[in-house]
């Protein structure tokens, strides 16, 4: 943005263009003072001479015409030697001699003012003229006699001419010239007397020079700020309509020098309503028209009724300055946007004459007195605001039409995926790298039509359009590409990884009944390296596709297009630690714990997933690969942001359960501190997070682990204890952790014959109620564990019998254990898992976002 304080440079003084304009005032009031001085009595000049003078002023005047712009620029000098001439010759006072030299000066004057190239020299000899005059002025002072009074008005003029059309140096040159000769007194005059008139004719000569130039310094100022306030806001229409009330708050800061900028608009309901600022956020409140402030909550923070200015601003429709806001509630001093606020500025943003909004400036410094040049610059600026808002919020709704028209045009209405087109124009801008393509068909569905009705198999394609979305990851397209067909696109992902999601969603299916019945899919997948031409990996998945039907549907084939080597498991496993430590690529999945006595959900476990992977997969390769390489603690302590950072999409009622691995528990550079500013950036509390205790490896000193384990406790932290009886969980760990929380393996659940895994079951469970924990069994995969669990005494449970890892897609009723759990429709009450007891959950809002983040080896 331009900024307003930039000078503007003084144009040449005697450049061509429109000199004779400029000369023509001079002239005639030279030509007048020299009929004044000689004497001339103006009152008694007769007829005659009165339409003489009147002629030769109304010839001088002619300059202004359009005509003389189309003869040569010297030809302007004629009407106003003219002028002159017919002045002076008009005057029986100015005669003889006096004339001669009157005359041979403006001549001499307007002759070389015209024809000496006066314009290309530099400035400082362009100021030459008027001293001269001056000092001319000053020889017939001297010389000639000539009194105070007599060459004032000769005097003025050239203070005149100076102000007006040269730098303030070159004026102040001839102000003291000006002085000089007035403080001079005349040869044979009364000295004291002389110099009392001196003092008057330069006292008065000063103060119009000065005043002239303030005046026209200030009128060329205005301009300028006119103008770049012009071209500042001109360069925040051309932003991008989202960042336009932004940089209208940026550019209110260079306006007026100012702390901080805020820009309150008017709402539907009645409250200004803080839309931008500027340094940072707005702040988070609304103004009531009344004068109340509130919380956008609505919470009252304090009555200020018509002391905020911005309100009173708004009512009144004028700019409101308050140089002092001492007197005012606290939270309208807070409410200027800096920590101390001193002095505070409101401008309306008027459209059409009507308030839309407010702008307001304030000061960390007290001003007293508002500047009126801020005062002004700010008004300007408020007066554009509110067109330049008008212009942001229909471009806006401009934008937001053509991108629904791009929706539209590449969705299809159905089933909300991409379409054919869209499908096609991402397929060709795969560029040079890896990816693969999954073709899928699903089956029957003419006989669906043919039985129900299309209405049922429409709802048979939206049942697999929803599984099919929430199998894939991020960046990847899933369209319908015909009747029944869909096709994935996976950037980045090898022939054995798109098996894999092929494989989850043919899986996924199972677990979808609708009224028509079940609805089953086949798939064929192909992937090709940067060489392979997109077409043909598409027509080679087609080609498998085909091959799983002929095979006997709802099966998964694949065929490979292109060259190079895939990574064997462990390098790809490797590759695949080291780019979740450089780039986070790593997810989460949420699986409930319920207690079995009732369903009710008590609290989700965050399960780790490689990114690409769905929610059933294993993260087992990852950690095993992590361990090879040494990076336990790092990619750790990356999964537990993850979860974290995921539980934003979890209701906040039941608890969040975070794997965390011995060796990071204990690393002193993620200690408990560091989880609390996780937590608090994910705003959670400690009191809902259990952190579960994995053993990989033994714990070597006891003593700091229970000193870590009092810390965590001390701030709210729960603990659990994972496989327990398995691996590194020894009844020593178990007795220093005293954990709120022990988990069962598996194996211990079975129903069986050998008494020894039930006994252990019955172990734990007297263990629990004693230290007042409770036991969670976990990969309760089937009813009859479920049942066995209950039997034994355990009061909580986990695994697919119960609910699988989540994801989130849309409301379609599972009957039937699925890999992807519906959160969204599980927080609302609409999932229903056939034969288990997940029947209540706590009432919270539904999230907003796919779950992200999380750490535990499925």
């Amino acid at each position: 943005m331009t900024p307003l304080h930039r000078g503007h440079a003084v144009a040449d003084p005697f450049r061509p263009e429109g000199l004779g304009q400029r000369l023509a005032p001079f002239v005639a009031a030279g030509s007048l003072a020299a009929l004044l001085v000689f004497g001339t009595d103006v009152t008694r000049l007769g007829l005659p001479s009165t339409l003489t003078l009147a002629v030769s002023l109304l010839l001088t005047a002619s300059v202004y015409h359009p005509i003389w712009d189309r003869l040569p620029r010297a030809t302007e000098a004629v009407p106003l030697a003219g002028a002159t001439v017919a002045v002076l010759s008009g005057s029986s006072a100015v005669t003889g001699v006096r004339q001669g030299v009157i005359l041979a000066v403006l001549a001499a004057a307007l002759l070389g003012g015209f024809f000496l190239p006066w314009h290309k020299l530099p400035r400082l000899a362009q100021a030459l003229p008027p001293w001269a005059a001056i000092g001319v002025l000053f020889v017939a002072h001297l010389v000639g006699g000539a009194t105070s009074v007599a060459v004032f008005p000769f005097i003025l003029l050239v203070i005149l001419w100076l102000a007006l059309y040269h730098s303030v140096a070159e004026l102040v040159v001839g102000m003291v010239m000006s002085v000089l000769l007035f403080l001079t007194p005349a040869p044979g005059s009364a000295h004291a007397a002389d110099l009392g008139d001196g003092v008057l004719y330069a006292s008065v000569s000063v103060l119009i020079g000065f005043s002239v130039a303030h005046l026209l310094n200030r009128l060329r100022r205005q301009a300028v700020d006119a103008r770049n306030v012009e071209l500042m806001m001109r360069r925040i229409s051309a932003e991008d309509p989202a960042a336009a009330r932004t940089a209208l708050c940026t550019g209110a800061l260079q306006i007026g020098d100012a702390t901080a900028a805020i820009l309150f608009e008017l709402e539907a309901d009645g409250a200004l309503v803080p839309s931008a600022a500027a340094p940072g956020a707005p702040p988070a409140v609304r103004l009531s028209l009344d004068g109340r402030i509130m919380t956008k909550r609505g919470e009252p923070l304090d009555n200020a009724r018509h002391a905020y200015p911005s309100v009173e601003a708004f009512l009144t429709g004028r700019p409101v300055f308050r140089a002092d806001l001492s007197g005012l509630p606290r939270p309208v001093q807070d409410l200027g946007g800096v920590s101390e606020t001193r002095s505070i500025l409101s401008q309306p943003v008027l459209r059409e004459g009507n308030p839309v909004g407010v702008l307001t400036l304030s000061w960390d410094r007290p001003v007293r007195r508002l500047p009126e040049r801020i005062a002004t610059n700010a008004g300007l600026f408020a007066a554009q605001a509110g067109f330049v808002l008008l212009q942001a919020d229909n471009l806006r709704k401009v934008t937001a039409s053509e991108e629904r028209l791009a929706r539209i045009a590449a969705t299809d209405p159905l089933t909300g995926l991409a379409n054919r087109r869209e499908f096609d124009a991402r397929l060709e801008k795969t560029g040079h790298r890896r990816f693969a393509v999954i073709a899928i068909d699903v089956d029957n569905l003419k006989e669906t039509n043919d039985a129900y009705g299309h209405e049922a198999g429409d709802a048979s394609l939206q049942a697999a359009a929803h599984v099919l979305a929430a199998t894939v990851r991020d960046g990847d397209v899933v369209a319908r590409t015909g009747g029944d067909e869909f096709t994935a696109l996976l950037p980045g992902a090898t022939l054995e990884e798109a098996k894999g999601v092929a494989e989850r969603m043919r899986t996924g299916m199972h677990g979808v009944t609708l009224r028509s019945g079940m609805v089953r899919i086949s798939a064929g997948c192909a992937a090709g390296f940067s060489q392979a031409v997109p077409r043909d990996v598409l027509i080679a998945a087609d080609t498998a596709l085909y091959q799983a039907k002929e095979s006997g549907k709802d099966r998964v084939e694949s065929r490979h297009v292109g060259s190079g080597p895939l990574l064997s498991t462990r390098l790809a496993s490797q590759g695949r630690v080291l780019e979740a430590l450089v780039k986070g690529q790593v997810h989460s999945v949420y699986q409930p714990i319920v207690r079995l006595e009732d369903g009710t959900v008590i609290g989700f476990e965050a399960l780790a997933r490689p990114d690409g992977s769905g929610p059933t997969a294993s993260g087992e390769n990852l950690f095993a690969a992590s361990h090879q390489l040494g990076l336990d603690r790092d990619i750790d302590w990356i999964c537990r942001r993850a979860a974290v950072h995921g539980a934003h999409n979890l209701p906040s009622g039941p608890a969040l359960f975070i794997n965390v691995g011995v060796a990071a528990l204990l690393d002193p550079l993620h200690d408990v501190d560091q989880m609390l500013l996780l937590l608090r950036w994910a705003q959670r509390t400690p009191e809902h997070v259990v952190l579960e205790i994995t053993e990989r490896e033994p714990v070597r000193d006891m003593d700091r682990f229970e000193k870590v384990l009092a810390e965590y406790r001390s701030e709210g932290f729960r603990f659990a204890l994972d496989d327990v009886g398995e691996g590194h969980s020894t009844f020593e760990v178990l007795a220093a952790a005293v954990p709120e929380f022990i988990k069962i393996s598996a194996r211990f659940a079975r129903p069986g014959r050998r008494p020894g895994p039930h006994s252990a079951i019955r172990a734990a469970v007297a263990f629990a109620e004693n230290t007042g924990a409770e036991v969670i069994a976990e990969g309760l995969e089937q009813a009859d564990n479920v049942e066995l669990a209950r039997s034994l005494g355990v009061t909580l449970g986990q695994g697919h019998a119960l609910g699988k890892p989540a994801l989130v897609w849309g409301d379609v009723e599972i009957t039937g254990a699925t890999p992807e759990l519906h959160l969204r429709a599980l927080g609302r009450g609409r999932v229903r898992l056939a034969g288990s007891p997940l029947s209540r959950l706590p009432d919270q809002a539904p999230p907003r976002r796919r779950s992200s983040g999380g750490r535990r080896r499925g």
